[in-house]
């Protein structure tokens, strides 16, 4: 995520990062995302890596923290709806 961050934002964690992109990975939200729009191959990247770990990245406030589905699925619903 950082790394797909710092290609299309230059910046390490772009503020919001973990809202934008699972928005655009799982709502097929067609937005452009920095410098050029997500490629097919950073999209199934992202997929797979999530799916294999059954969670999602953020960054909160000790830095990033990884929380499973169970975790980040109800803060993502608020977040999204705020």
């Amino acid at each position: 995520m950082s790394e797909v961050s710092e290609d299309h934002y230059a910046a390490g964690w772009l503020i919001g990062l973990e809202f934008t992109l699972w928005r655009l990975i799982f709502e097929n939200y067609e937005d452009p995302f920095g410098f050029s729009p997500l490629t097919f191959d950073e999209r199934a990247k992202l997929i797979e890596l999530t799916y294999r770990c059954q969670g999602w990245w953020i960054y909160g406030q000790s830095g990033r923290e990884f929380l499973t589905y169970d975790e980040w699925l109800p803060l993502y619903q608020k977040g999204n709806n705020s």
